[in-house]
């Protein structure tokens, strides 16, 4: 790796996900129950069993929570920055990672495009900067991939790169479960196969690496099974929360249907989603032929298959006297580089769309692959010679979407800054009226965008870095200036300190019909846990313990005492006619919904 390369991955990305980081508050979806189940956790000292509500929360293993206990132990760090800073370091450490693959597959140029189309890619962007453990995951299969790809090049060294990458799969399966297993060994086992190498599977490098992962969750599951609802923890966790959840029942929701990811793809890959079609087209020619050509014979020996001729003997000397040129390297990716891309992105993206149980957020561990495809393709001036016709629509695409953004600015900005919900057109005039402070950024974005469409014309290879950077310097606007204009709106924190001192001044608090992931927000900011109320003990998170009760508002207020009933507007609408005299201690709204705290007439 080169030490320049590293240094100015690491210095844009801890600029670009570290900006508001601690000044914006923590907001759905999941940042603050994962925060708060970090911060319970920590409260009843008990680091095996995650808590949300002081009840078992066990979607999850427990390595999230336990990165964020141990930046926690910094005093001089805030709550906000606190959750989100395992996220950031996980995010960087992919982006490295993602490098190291780019230079062990092609050359450093390629291996620097690839990391920075995967920090402009606006999923990432989200999930680097959030409190949420899907970066974790990703790192950690990221460096499973590495770990493999070392092995197989460097056969006298395969043994450490494999338990490297057992390591980094112990990892991932300690973040989220068994589908931290699944994604990288779905890319390994197609990569072996296209390679008709399968009984390496069974050689004792790879059994010792496989077994590591096993090894480190049957030791949190032996734990969970020694407490006194042991079996039933284990059974949540292996069945309810894999098997059921993948087939389509237990909770959790978010089931959708086997289309879902191509959808969720063309928001959630932007921009550069609009090339990744075109770069699995152009890279695919000669692919199944692999196995006969030179540069697959040299990947065979532990040579890099990457690049050919001149340009692989030349692959360890620095960026400045490498012989591929600034604007692409000459040849095509060999066909092994191609299929070690290929082999990771699709069957994890086919698997993951057979599963019941889909979310966006869910792919971001195969994102480092459409990366350095997308950046092969750019490098490759033969790739990128075909289907050029496609690629300049793809060119304007990409133009359009930028000028539908510079069209929308205007209008957040103005909505952020006055209040307003715009909901015609009308309305968002009326916006851009009352502050017309976005219009300069808006023509400031629109002239980039003619700027970078007039280099690519001129110079492809040009035009591509300036289409980065503008990327990038967007994404840190909105990091810097945009997210924290909106997240007073999106903030639980009002509410979350009204229940706060309803508590200090001797009521006891309860949450209506709320989901886990509502009631998440309002536990953190108030830094206490609810009774938790008006579902049957049957739909609780956890059904090992009764963490619900089956009382009605109206009932919970009546038992006595100073008590506070938390619930949306729409339920207290439904409940007002049989509520015990009470009044309205706060109503707050957070993000799209309208939340209003009802105490009891003593409180």
């Amino acid at each position: 790796m080169t030490a320049r390369h590293i240094a100015g991955i690491v210095l844009a990305a801890a600029l670009l996900l570290l900006t508001s980081a601690a000044s914006v508050d923590l907001f759905n979806p999941d940042e603050p129950r994962e925060a708060e189940i970090a911060r319970e956790m920590r409260a009843s000292g008990d680091a095996l069993v995650p808590l949300l509500n002081g009840c078992p929360f066990l979607e999850k293993p427990p390595l999230f929570y336990w990165a964020v206990l141990a930046v926690g132990g910094l005093p001089w760090l805030g709550p906000e920055l606190q959750a989100r800073l395992p996220s950031v370091l996980a995010a960087i450490g992919l982006l490295l990672v993602t490098y190291g693959i780019g230079r062990e597959l092609f050359d450093a140029r390629t291996a620097r495009a690839g990391a920075f189309v995967l920090l402009t890619t606006f999923q990432f962007w989200w999930l680097g900067r959030r409190a949420m453990l899907d970066m974790t995951l990703a790192f950690f299969v990221g460096l499973v991939m590495l770990g493999f790809l070392l092995a197989m090049r460097r056969p006298e060294r395969q043994w450490l790169w494999l338990l490297v990458a057992g390591a980094a799969g112990a990892g991932a399966v300690l973040a989220k479960g068994f589908i931290g297993l699944l994604i990288p060994a779905l890319g390994v086992v197609a990569f072996l196969a296209w390679r008709r190498d399968l009984r390496r599977l069974v050689s004792p490098p790879m059994l010792m690496a496989a077994a590591v992962p096993v090894l480190a969750v049957g030791a949190w599951t032996a734990g969970l099974a020694m407490r006194a609802e042991g079996a039933c923890f284990v059974r949540e966790f292996l069945y309810v929360n894999h098997v059921q959840r993948f087939l389509g029942g237990g909770y959790g929701g978010h089931h959708q249907p086997p289309w879902y990811y191509l959808e969720s793809l063309a928001s959630d890959w932007q921009p550069w989603i609009v090339f990744l079609p075109i770069a699995l087209v152009a890279l695919w020619p000669g692919l199944r032929k692999a196995q006969d050509g030179p540069a697959d014979r040299a990947g065979r020996t532990g040579m890099p298959a990457g690049l050919t001729g001149s340009e692989t003997r030349d692959r360890g000397s620095s960026a400045r006297s490498s012989p591929v040129s600034e604007s692409g390297f000459s040849g095509t990716p060999s066909a092994e580089a191609r299929a070690f891309l290929y082999c990771w992105l699709l069957p994890g993206l086919a698997v993951l769309s057979a599963a019941s149980a889909k979310r966006s957020i869910y792919l971001i561990p195969l994102v480092p692959a459409a990366a350095l495809l997308v950046a092969a393709w750019w490098r490759s001036r033969p790739a990128r010679r075909r289907l050029g016709r496609a690629a300049g629509i793809a060119g304007w695409i990409l133009f359009a979407i930028g000028v539908v953004c510079a069209a929308a600015l205007p209008v957040f900005i103005g909505a952020a800054l006055t209040g307003a919900e715009p909901r015609d057109p009308g309305g968002a005039l009326a916006a851009v009226a009352a502050e017309p402070s976005g219009v300069p950024a808006a023509a400031a974005l629109l002239a980039a965008l003619a700027a970078v469409a007039l280099l690519v014309r001129r110079d492809p290879g040009r035009g591509a870095r300036g289409a980065l950077v503008l990327a990038y310097v967007l994404f840190f606007v909105a990091g810097a200036i945009l997210l924290p204009l909106a997240a007073p709106r999106l903030s639980a924190r009002s509410m979350g300190e009204e229940i706060r001192r309803q508590r200090d001044n001797g009521a006891t608090v309860a949450a209506y019909r709320l989901t886990e992931g509502a009631m998440g927000q309002f536990l953190f900011y108030s830094g206490g846990t609810v009774d938790w109320i008006g579902r049957s003990a049957r739909e609780t998170q956890s059904e090992c313990t009764e963490c619900r009760s089956t009382l009605r508002a109206g009932e919970y207020l009546r038992l006595g005492g100073r008590r506070a009933v938390l619930l949306t507007a729409d339920d207290y609408e439904k409940v007002k006619p049989g509520l015990p005299p009470s009044r309205i201690a706060a109503r707050r709204r957070v993000g799209g919904s309208v939340y209003v705290l009802v105490a009891s007439a003593g409180g």
